[in-house]
């Protein structure tokens, strides 16, 4: 075994650094394991040591391979074993069966000239095929520091792919946000991806991060971690946070920058409408160049669509202005209180909540049903307010209100309004099919029709009007209970009186 000797014992053991580079050793000559072990047992890559690993066979080395759990950075691989080309076969197993690209293998063979070294590299993917009679510890060491640069580029570069497709990944789910919190909340659980994945130390703790905006007229909180998970806060103001949160934000906003405050690496983002957005997340370190090249990268990508989401809050803003005062001046016009559209609004989409659908029914209805209504509009004064009951003409003339809101509301594309238009028509139906205009019954009247049929005529008994006295809530109640399944779809009757302090609890914070 001259052709493993140590050729220098003098070296000393350095200190090693991180862990150790995973070798496997495949050969069936148990003197080939130990004296590599030996002749190698102070060499070092990178300040990391080397670890061994042995089989003497290859049928042994495929099942390690299989069963370990460890990344092989390098295999030492004999040709000659349980059969002239075990080392060969092997070789092929890993690389086309095992789908292993990354580690490297150096074939070592007693007797060369068996196939040409070059057509060997080439069909089995090898670094290097060495006959062992001409490799001496200088030229194992060589072939070492060869192979291990070469595995740590391959793994480094597809950790790169790796964080530039999560980055992408990561990306596509922020666009794909339909508002604002949730767009803050997928922000803050990205970017903990991002700089605190399984290859990254730069989280001490991925919870703690903050999502800030700020705009000409304010500034928000948009999102912070919660317990286990990032949430939505837009009523915790800026003070309400920490003063070394505080502090990190402050300075980021004012640097207009990012830049590492101890403990908080703080992200800076400037959008095409001056408005700002700030990142803050607990590190343990300042950034890497290539880390804050793709948080800009991310960041770049993510601004439009916060642009546009601040749009659409604004349109949505401004419509849902508009509605309520258009709404109100119906109400105003025939003497009620602007209380009582806001209190539909709210009735209607408490009671949508308890009916089980989802958020955005939930916000439309809020929106859309104050203007039921609407269709007063076209009523005269005379019979709008009429202190005494209607007679039969008058009573016709009022009825028309349904069809006349439904005429001003109908086919705008628009979902608030086009619900709209569905509460105009149907919130006088009776469950019975004994209401107006076109005494649809139970399930062919609308979801929205049924709720907003239910909240409004609950508000009016409740509520003083030019001819009749504010009812109690008692007697509002009973007058429910007594037209279940009548008037009233039965199942928003049980649910209504089931939940019925919610809804008074609309009355204390919606007064006339």
């Amino acid at each position: 075994m001259d052709w493993l000797k140590n050729e220098d014992n003098t070296q000393e053991i350095e200190e090693h650094k991180g862990d150790a580079w995973n070798i496997l050793i495949v050969d069936d000559d148990e003197q080939v394991h130990l004296i590599t072990r030996q002749v190698l047992k102070r060499f070092t890559f990178e300040n990391r040591p080397m670890e061994f690993f042995s089989a003497f066979s290859a049928d042994q080395a495929k099942d390690f391979l299989e069963r370990c759990d460890k990344k092989i950075a390098l295999i030492l691989l004999d040709v000659v074993m349980e059969e002239n080309d075990s080392g060969l076969k092997l070789a092929r197993v890993i690389r086309q069966e095992m789908k292993n690209h990354y580690t490297r293998i150096i074939l070592r063979t007693g007797q060369p000239g068996a196939a040409p070294e070059y057509d060997i590299l080439k069909e089995y993917d090898i670094d290097a095929y060495k006959n062992k009679t001409e490799l001496r510890k200088a030229d194992l060491e060589s072939a070492f520091y060869t192979a291990l640069r070469s595995y740590r580029d391959l793994v480094a570069l597809q950790s790169q792919r790796n964080y530039i497709e999560q980055v992408v990944s990561s990306i596509n789910k922020i666009n794909s946000a339909v508002d604002l919190s949730e767009f803050a909340s997928s922000i803050l659980t990205q970017i903990s991806h991002l700089v605190g994945g399984e290859n990254s130390e730069l989280l001490l703790d991925p919870l703690e991060a903050y999502a800030v905006s700020r705009s000409p007229s304010k500034t928000k909180v948009l999102a912070l971690s919660g317990e286990g998970e990032f949430t939505l806060d837009l009523e915790h103001s800026l003070d309400q946070l920490r003063k070394e949160v505080r502090d990190a934000i402050d300075i980021g906003f004012n640097a207009h920058r990012e830049m590492y405050i101890h403990p908080y690496y703080v992200h800076y983002l400037l959008t095409q409408r001056k408005n700002e957005i700030i990142l803050t997340f607990r590190s343990n370190k300042d950034l890497s160049s290539d880390d804050q090249k793709l948080l800009k990268l991310f960041s770049a990508n993510i601004s439009l669509t916060y642009e546009n989401l601040i749009l659409n809050e604004e349109i949505m803003e401004t419509q849902n202005l508009l509605i309520r005062i258009l709404g109100g001046a119906m109400e105003s016009r025939s003497r009620e209180t602007g209380s009582h559209v806001k209190r539909v609004g709210e009735i209607s989409a408490t009671l949508a909540e308890f009916c089980g659908t989802d958020m955005d029914y939930v916000q439309r209805i809020r929106v859309a049903s104050p203007l039921h209504d609407v269709g007063k509009v076209s009523t005269p004064d005379s019979i709008l307010n009429k202190a005494d009951s209607l007679n039969k003409e008058e009573w016709e003339v009022m009825k028309r209100h349904t069809l006349e809101g439904y005429e001003i509301l109908k086919e705008t594309k628009n979902p608030i309004i086009d619900m709209a238009s569905k509460i105009a028509l149907e919130h006088h139906e009776h469950w019975d099919g004994q209401g107006y205009p076109n005494g649809k019954s139970a399930h062919n009247i609308s979801m929205e029709g049924r709720i907003v049929a239910l909240a409004d005529v609950y508000d009016a008994l409740r509520s003083e009007r030019i001819y009749k006295k504010a009812w109690s809530n008692q007697e509002a109640i009973k007058y429910i209970e007594e037209n279940r399944g009548k008037h009233f779809d039965p199942q928003l009757v049980d649910l209504f009186l089931l939940n019925i302090e919610r809804f008074l609890n609309i009355y204390r914070e919606y007064p006339d």
